[in-house]
């Protein structure tokens, strides 16, 4: 069990990295690279927020395990 807890922590964190980028550096950037793709906009902020909302429902569990 503690093996897949530190697993699950070392995808999440990869994960994290990964949302980062798109968030940080890829969206912000792509402007100014003159890649201005619709699809590819609405493609990367998608995928940004389905990592969010895998993150907030890690949370959501977590907090119900903790009361327990």
């Amino acid at each position: 069990m503690i093996n897949d807890s530190v697993k699950l922590a070392g995808l999440w964190t990869k994960l994290k990295t990964v949302k980062d980028k798109i968030d940080n550096e890829i969206i912000p950037v792509s402007g100014f690279l003159g890649l201005e793709d619709p699809e590819l906009m609405i493609a990367l902020e998608d995928l940004s927020a389905r990592i969010q909302n895998h993150f907030d429902g890690f949370r959501l569990v977590a907090e119900k395990v903790n009361k327990q």
